[in-house]
């Protein structure tokens, strides 16, 4: 339908025959075609006039509805054709008029479903059930016979825009510019604003628009999106198919860090989904890094220029002012045992220092902190691009530096880190559209000082540089001797066997015994507690590293009456002998 929506039959026109023809003094015309069939022909409803042209009025009065609660709305004869009804509420009915006199022979009415629920559709009398009209139908309604009921031909359409959802957008996504005042809780758009929802032009949202606040107190992310009937801030994460508009983010202690900007442009919802998850946000061109001299130790060459940058989250691209002063950086760590994200800003370095030493962060003990970087270690720092809003404190955000989780005593591990080694905790929820862009790796060379020893360009996006594993991660590990590392990416668990070396003539087996290495230089009797034994499962493993038991054999007994493979003892006699031995939790037994 030219420059309208269009339609979706759902119902043939049904009712018995008459003879059709221009009605007087209506736009409307009941007629049969060429096969006999009954059909409405209405110039108001075809290429002359839209939808958005009809709940608007700009033709014809408009007859509302609007129900909040159960009830029934009544036509009058004298009521205008076109009839919306809004609301929420559930089992509510529209009558048809009173169609006893005569002059009523032909009246029409279109009746839109803008609420929430579906409605009745009755006769003047309750005693025919016309339809039942699903949100977002439209029913053509025109009588044909008199009586108090009438005889009505009706016809039932969707709207084509509510079964696709589409489309739904901002039509020039990238001159929005998307402002949060965290004293107002409101946000502001600027620009060119021009939106739609599922086809139909939303009419508030021009330059200067300002949202409804939020509540205060918020402690999480908040979500600003448009739903067809509302503007909604949610702590939920809005659906693909409504009109996305902001974001912003408070910390757990109520501060206000950044918002972000989600005015994208009309692309189909479902592809729009697809592309968030399998590309997200990306660097489309710029952010090019200046300033540093590598291996330096004075200051000022190692604190970097970023030129602008340009940075697409899906379909809408953003550009980033360069950061042009060899200080002012945002650093971001994590700390606590829930990994709590905190932000510095105003820092002159790019790492957070402890008098001139950098730290990197450490999970340890159950929780993240900051730890200086041991003397010739090194460790990475990483850029990240965020498609920031406009406001100052979240344009101070716009590039953030991220603590580096490990230390190494070598380059070439740094080297082979990623993005999806880090722990990303809430920043994978907090900032759905960052991306990374650069790693530097740093070394500490002695006195407490540092100096940058390589930059990497990081390329791909951000689904595919960052992956978190579902469940987060580990907020403390209870291990023995046994295992090392704190189950953290960057940080596994391993398994951890010190072997103990003997040198005596007797030993007794100890519960952190896993390998004992036998080189005494002596006949050597090793005992194993009747404690040990009762450990169903344990293995431990005997080797003659001296490789001189034919000289020294090497006997082991048990505490008490325990046997081993059935013998009180076992012995070691053949050089460079090695035996394993495993408890049933009563006895010994070699394997």
């Amino acid at each position: 339908m030219a420059g309208g929506r269009s339609l979706i039959r759902e119902e043939e026109l049904r009712s018995s025959k008459v003879t059709g023809g221009a009605v007087p003094g209506t736009e409307s015309v009941v007629e049969h075609d060429e096969a006999g069939n009954l059909n409405i022909k209405d110039k108001n409803m075809g290429s002359e006039e839209t939808l958005e042209d009809m709940l608007k009025g700009n033709y014809q009065p408009i007859k509302t509805f609007t129900t909040s609660a159960s009830g029934t709305g009544t036509l009058l004869s004298t009521d205008a054709e076109k009839v919306v009804v809004t609301g929420t509420a559930l089992d509510y009915t529209v009558k048809l008029p009173d169609a006893t006199s005569a002059p009523q022979i032909g009246k029409a009415h279109k009746i839109y479903n803008a609420s929430s629920q579906p409605i009745h559709v009755v006769s003047f009398s309750s005693s025919n059930v016309v339809t039942v009209l699903n949100p977002g139908q439209l029913l053509h309604a025109a009588l044909v016979a008199n009586s108090a009921d009438g005889t009505w031909v009706v016809g039932k359409f969707s709207i084509i825009e509510e079964v696709t959802k589409e489309p739904t957008g901002f039509v020039d996504p990238e001159d929005v510019i998307v402002t949060y005042n965290d004293t107002t809780r409101k946000i502001t758009l600027t620009g060119t604003v021009e939106a739609y929802y599922r086809g139909k032009r939303v009419i508030e949202l021009v330059s200067g628009w300002l949202s409804p606040a939020h509540d205060p107190g918020a402690t999480t992310v908040l979500f600003l999106y448009y739903n067809g009937s509302a503007f909604v801030w949610s702590t939920s994460v809005q659906t693909f198919d409504s009109l996305q508009i902001g974001f912003v983010f408070y910390d757990s202690g109520g501060t206000y860090q950044f918002a972000l900007r989600e005015s994208h442009g009309m692309q189909p919802w479902q592809t729009h989904e697809i592309i968030h998850a399998v590309i997200g946000t990306y660097r489309e061109s710029g952010a090019d890094i200046s300033g540093i001299v590598l291996d330096s130790t004075t200051a000022s060459e190692r604190r970097p220029l970023i030129s602008e940058a340009s940075i697409k989250d899906d379909d809408l691209r953003s550009i980033i002012a360069a950061h042009t002063t060899g200080n002012s950086y945002s650093q971001l760590s994590l700390s606590g045992a829930g990994g709590d994200v905190d932000f510095l800003t105003a820092q002159d370095d790019i790492i957070d220092v402890s008098g001139i030493t950098p730290e990197w962060n450490e999970f340890t003990g159950g929780a993240w902190q900051k730890t200086s970087l041991s003397n010739n270690y090194f460790m990475s720092v990483w850029l990240i691009a965020l498609p920031a809003s406009a406001d100052a404190t979240s344009q101070i955000k716009r590039f953030i530096w991220m603590a580096g989780q490990s230390e190494s005593t070598t380059i070439e591990t740094q080297r082979a880190l990623s993005p999806a080694n880090l722990e990303l905790s809430g920043l994978a929820a907090l900032a759905p559209e960052f991306v990374f862009i650069e790693q530097f790796i740093i070394r500490e060379i002695g006195a407490g000082d540092w100096r940058v020893s390589e930059m990497r360009r990081l390329t791909g996006t951000k689904a595919s540089t960052v992956s978190v594993a579902t469940g987060g991660f580990l907020s403390s590990v209870s291990s023995d001797e046994t295992l090392g590392g704190v189950g953290t990416p960057t940080s596994l668990l391993t398994t951890r066997i010190a072997p103990t070396e003997i040198t005596g003539a007797t030993y007794t087996v100890l519960a952190a015994d896993r390998v004992l290495n036998v080189n005494a230089g002596q006949a050597c009797t090793i005992t194993y507690p009747t404690a040990e034994i009762a450990k169903a499962g344990r293995v431990l493993e005997i080797k003659n590293t001296g490789r001189d038991a034919s000289t020294y054999p090497i006997t082991i007994e048990t505490e008490g009456a325990e046997t081993i493979e059935g013998e009180a003892d076992a012995k070691m006699n053949i050089n460079g002998m090695s035996l394993t031995l495993r408890t049933d939790g009563s006895n010994l037994h070699v394997t």
